[in-house]
């Protein structure tokens, strides 16, 4: 069965309720922005343009966070396993502890009778997964969970949180504190286990006549 568009009764499809909120989520996001300020964790985007796979229309947004550290890492450098001390320097690894969360999850085998599949976190482009996206909204709920596209085991999650587009300095009840890539303890050993290594890219090389 192919991904196609929601239902149109999205009645009793599943939801995590909140004692299930993941205890900490993870997002990994530039240090600062083109101004040289600070970067806020919170960037809900929007459609249009619908950059994102589950941007919801504007006035609303999405903002992605995922259940584990490595998962935030691939969802950004997207199979990359060779990453350059710049590429680190210039983000930071958000680490939050969320409130209570009730989130629509697409991830539940329930959620194969509304006509979710894994299509969802991996069709391009992303006009589908917005459609869903958008419809999940409307049951009221604080986002969604779904498959990391990247990650080959199937075990990460990502969570779209649903807000109004922007990017707002803080978000009410969550806690979130901001660390480098290279001293978190907990995305150091997920990237030894995936491979990835931090090795300067040589732009500049000598050239010499034929």
């Amino acid at each position: 069965m192919s991904l196609g568009p929601p239902p149109g009764d999205l009645t009793g499809f599943p939801l995590r309720p909140p004692r299930r909120t993941p205890r900490t989520l993870y997002r990994l996001y530039w240090h600062r922005n083109r101004a040289g300020a600070l970067n806020s964790a919170w960037n809900f985007t929007s459609d249009p343009p619908g950059a994102n796979r589950f941007d919801l229309p504007a006035p609303a947004g999405t903002c992605y966070w995922s259940e584990v550290a490595y998962g935030a890492f691939v969802e950004v450098f997207r199979g990359l396993r060779v990453i350059d001390p710049s590429d680190v320097d210039r983000r930071r690894l958000f680490v939050a502890t969320p409130p209570g969360l009730r989130l629509a999850d697409t991830t539940a085998a329930r959620a194969y009778s509304f006509g979710v599949t894994v299509g969802l976190p991996a069709i391009t482009p992303y006009d589908l997964p917005q459609q869903w996206a958008t419809r999940l909204a409307g049951l009221g709920v604080d986002g969604l969970v779904a498959l990391c596209r990247h990650d080959p085991s199937g075990h990460a999650r990502t969570v779209a949180i649903f807000g109004r587009a922007g990017t707002p300095a803080r978000r009410a009840r969550w806690q979130v504190r901001r660390t480098r890539m290279d001293r978190d303890p907990t995305l150091t050993a997920d990237l030894r286990r995936l491979g990835v290594r931090t090795v300067p890219i040589p732009f500049t090389v000598p050239t010499v006549r034929p």
